[in-house]
Parts: C-alpha cells; sequence; structure tokens
C-alpha cells in the first residue's frame, strides 16, 4: 500500500509540474488541460445541434489531470455555446484556466469562435476564429490585446478536440509564449512579499495629513517648507516612508527631504507647463518618484535610469508613462522580466483650474508578483492603506501612469514612528 501510494503522489505532482501546479521551484506556467474530457465529448462538439441541445451538463474527473471538468452548454438568440470548465478550489469558474468555451451558429451550426483562458483572471484569453483551412488567433492578456490576427495552421474544428499544448507549438515561432506561461524562479520575489508584509502590518498606526513626510531625523514636517507638523503622511510623504526602509538599515538615518524635491528641469518639462512650475509644481510627483528611486539605487545625477520604457506589448508615452488601463498587463510583464522589484508610480491627469493642466498629482507604491500557479498578484500601498487595483483604475479611469522601478531588499526595515 505504502509503495502505491507514493506512485500515486508522484504521478500527483508530475501532473502538476507539467500543467502548472507549485510542485516545482523552477516551473513553467501553463494553463490547465482538459483535452481529455474534450475528447469523450467530441461527438457532442463536432456533432449535430441537437446533440448539443440534448446532453446535460455533467461534471467529469480525468484520468490524466488532477482536476474535474465540468461540461455544459448554453445559448443565445444566435449561437449555442460549449463550455468545459476546469476546477479551481473545488468550484468550475467560467474563466478559470485552460477553460474552453466553443461558439457554434445556431442556424447553420458552424464553428463561430474558441475561447481559451489562459489564467485565472477574465482578460486574459485566446480567441479562436476560423480562417479558410486554417484559424485566427487573438490573444488578450489582462484586457489588453497584445496580439492579432495570428494564423493557426489547423482548422478550428480540430483545435476544439485537441490538446492546448498543440496549439503553442504550431505558434512558437509567431506568440511570446515565453511571456504567457514564462519560468519563473518563486524566490525571487520573497523580498517583495516580505516588504508588503511589513508594511501592512505598520499601517494601522500611519496618520493622515496633507503634505506629511518625516525629515532625516524621523521629524513630522511638511514637504513644502519643513515645518514641523503634528504626524501624518500625505501620498509623497509615504512613499518616501517606503524608500526610507530601505535606505534607513544602508545608511543609518532617513532621506533628506530636499533631495527628493529636486526638480528635473533638464529632463522634463515643456514651454507651456515651465511658467507654472512654482506656481503649481505640476511634475512633482514625477520628479519625486524617480528621485527616490535614483536615490536608493545611487545614480542620483541619472533620474531616468530606473523608469520603465521598455515593455512587450505597450507603448510608453514621454514623461507619462502608460495608460492606465494598460496597468496589470504593465505589472504582469514586470513580474515575470523583473522578479524581486517593486515600482514607484505617479498618477498624472487633467488637474486644477485656470489654467487646466496635467500633473502628476498623486503617487503610490506597487508589489507585483506571481503566485504558484502563475497568477498576478498586486499589492497597492497608497498614502497610508492598502488599496484593490480595481479602485485604482476606477478612480483614474483615462489617466496616465509613470512607473519606476526599485530593487527589493530583505534587510527592508521601516522607520519607527515618533
Amino acid at each position: 500500500m505504502k509503495k502505491a501510494a507514493a506512485f500515486l503522489l508522484f504521478l500527483f505532482i508530475l501532473s502538476g509540474t507539467v500543467w502548472g501546479f507549485s510542485s516545482a521551484i523552477d516551473n513553467p506556467f501553463s494553463a490547465r488541460e482538459n483535452v481529455e474530457i474534450r475528447r469523450e465529448m467530441e461527438s457532442v462538439i463536432l456533432g449535430s445541434l441537437s446533440a448539443v441541445v440534448n446532453t446535460p451538463f455533467r461534471v467529469f474527473p480525468q484520468q490524466e489531470e488532477y482536476h474535474r471538468v465540468k461540461f455544459q452548454t448554453r445559448e443565445s438568440e444566435h449561437a449555442f455555446y460549449i463550455l468545459f470548465t476546469n476546477e479551481r478550489a473545488f468550484t468550475f469558474p467560467l474563466y478559470s484556466s485552460g477553460s474552453y468555451i466553443i461558439k457554434r451558429s445556431k442556424e447553420s451550426g458552424e464553428f463561430l469562435q474558441i475561447k481559451i483562458f489562459l489564467k485565472n483572471d477574465p482578460g486574459s484569453f485566446l480567441r479562436i476564429f476560423p480562417h479558410g483551412s486554417r484559424s485566427s488567433m487573438d490573444i488578450w492578456l489582462y484586457n489588453t490585446r497584445v496580439q492579432k490576427g495570428v494564423i493557426v495552421p489547423m482548422e478550428i474544428e480540430e483545435l476544439a478536440v485537441t490538446p492546448l499544448a498543440l496549439l503553442i507549438e504550431r505558434t512558437k515561432e509567431a506568440v511570446r509564449w515565453d511571456l504567457i506561461f514564462p519560468v519563473v524562479q518563486y524566490s525571487l520575489y520573497d523580498p517583495v512579499t516580505e516588504m508588503v508584509e511589513k508594511i501592512r502590518d505598520s499601517m494601522e498606526f500611519l496618520q493622515d495629513a496633507d503634505d506629511g513626510a518625516m525629515d532625516a531625523e524621523g521629524n513630522w514636517i511638511l514637504i513644502e517648507n519643513s515645518s514641523s507638523q503634528e504626524g501624518g503622511f500625505n501620498c509623497s510623504g509615504f512613499v518616501k516612508w517606503v524608500i526610507d526602509g530601505l535606505y534607513l538599515p544602508r545608511n543609518g538615518t532617513l532621506l533628506p527631504i530636499e533631495l527628493l524635491k529636486v526638480k528635473q528641469l533638464d529632463i522634463r518639462g515643456n514651454e507651456w507647463t515651465d511658467r507654472y512650475e512654482d506656481e503649481r509644481d505640476p511634475w512633482f510627483g514625477l520628479d519625486w518618484t524617480r528621485n527616490l528611486a535614483a536615490i536608493i539605487r545611487g545614480t542620483p545625477e541619472d533620474p531616468e535610469r530606473m523608469d520603465v520604457r521598455n515593455l512587450p506589448f505597450l507603448r510608453y508615452v514621454e514623461d507619462e508613462g502608460y495608460r492606465i488601463e494598460e496597468l496589470p498587463l504593465a505589472l504582469y510583464l514586470l513580474a515575470v522580466q523583473s522578479p524581486g522589484s517593486f515600482y514607484l508610480a505617479s498618477v498624472s491627469q487633467d488637474f486644477g483650474t485656470d489654467p487646466v493642466l496635467h500633473q502628476h498629482t498623486h503617487v503610490l507604491a506597487l508589489f507585483p508578483t506571481l503566485s504558484r500557479d502563475g497568477d498576478l498578484r498586486i499589492a497597492v500601498m497608497e498614502r497610508n492603506l492598502q488599496a484593490s487595483l480595481d479602485s485604482l483604475l476606477s478612480r483614474y479611469p483615462k489617466e496616465y501612469i509613470h512607473l519606476v522601478r526599485v530593487e527589493g531588499d530583505p534587510l527592508f526595515r521601516l522607520p519607527t514612528l515618533p
């Protein structure tokens, strides 16, 4: 019995290693597979519409995979949908990794589309369309279409009953599968996750104060003129406090405020905003985050060095960053490419009256990691609280967000509050 149990455990771990279970330290993520059940239901998938309509839903165990698969059908005014949803935490979310939705015309029965979810995320999927004797594929990651019209040398009907791995193999020259299902060393995220835990544990003791920060000696001051205040942070003072947690163990003091207020006039701004530098300080958030990242990196003479400027699929706008709706994808790509880093962000938006200026008005810290099954996890820390990414996106739906990278450090130690 012990040998049999050990063998079954081995098979369980092996199947997880191939399809994304967290058994290996270094492991290529992939979507969970359900081709075993799709092939079992091939007569329904490829058969008459009456077969689709008359087949009841059912939950199938799999012999070759450890998770179950729920089969069901749905219909709209013009189409039938055949669904194979993979089990996740004893439920069957429609968008669970590796789930298939096959769409057929109600009128003709022809295949219209196959949708395959890539992550446990409703905005990450493949959408496959018929294209003559071949197929055409669009790829979406975190609500952003990253590739369009990728030709797949297989008919859509064939793709409905073959492994996802075969689709990946047939398109490996055209698709960045290395970014969709990356190989990641999980331990590299440890400094970031530990920082998040330490910040979260200390947040209950933080107070809010407009223009509030701590100076190099740990005194409560106002950023504008360094006069004393009763105690608390605004968004700028809060991210400084986070970076102080890196600076303090290395230098024995906190960051001097004046170094962070340096205006980088030579590398940003324009004729229109220059006239409002003193009155409105429209680039304050950008200068502040760049200065923080450059000083902790040890390159204050090059404040743009840690800018996030080159990401696949996305376009960087000088001194503005990325459209904020693209932030989830940007952070996913950064978690893949730079595990162990976090990001200081500056939101730019139209602000004020007479005139309305595009200003960097809000700063925050973002901590992206990948879970053991390859899903994006983001800790959003801003102005003394942990917010959700959805909250951030809803508050600034049409704005831009600029990112600078900071490396996490296991020696991170937050300053003691006065």
